[in-house]
C-alpha cells in the first residue's frame, strides 16, 4: 500500500511502473485533500480546530499533510498533526486529542490505521 508509488521510488510511473510491481493507490493529487478539509467545513461549519493522524514515516503522508495544512489555513482553520507511528501512540495520541478538544479528525490513510479504526471511531464520538 503506497500513497505515492512514484514519488517513494516503488514505481518508475503509474502508467509504466516497470519491474514486477502490482498495487493500488489512490493518489489523485492535491485537490483531494484540499476537497476533504472543504467537506469537513461543509459538515461543521464553525469549526475552527482541525486534528489530523499522521505518521511522519510513512511515504507520501507529509506532502498530504502539507496539502492539507494549506487548504486549513485558507478556510481559516487551525490544523493540529498529531504524529502516530506504532499502535502504542494511538493511546497517546487520544490524550492530546482530549486535551485539546479539536472540532474534527481527519485520519489519513495508514495501514496502522486501517487496523485501530474501530478504537479510533469509538474513542472520537464519546469525546465530541
Amino acid at each position: 500500500m503506497a500513497i505515492d508509488p512514484v514519488g517513494s521510488g516503488l514505481a518508475a510511473s503509474l502508467a509504466r511502473p516497470g519491474g514486477n510491481v502490482t498495487g493500488l493507490t489512490w493518489e489523485v493529487g492535491p485537490e483531494l485533500s484540499q476537497k476533504l478539509v472543504e467537506i469537513i467545513k461543509e459538515a461543521v461549519p464553525s469549526i475552527s480546530r482541525l486534528a489530523a493522524l499522521w505518521d511522519p514515516t510513512f511515504p507520501g503522508q507529509l506532502a498530504r499533510l502539507n496539502e492539507i495544512q494549506a487548504a486549513a489555513h485558507a478556510l481559516g482553520i487551525i490544523l493540529r498533526p498529531i504524529e502516530v507511528e506504532r499502535p502504542e501512540a494511538i493511546t497517546g495520541a487520544f490524550s492530546v486529542l482530549t486535551k485539546e478538544r479539536p472540532d474534527a479528525l481527519l485520519v489519513l490513510g495508514h495501514p496502522l490505521y486501517y487496523r485501530h479504526q474501530r478504537e479510533i471511531i469509538a474513542w472520537w464520538p464519546s469525546q465530541a
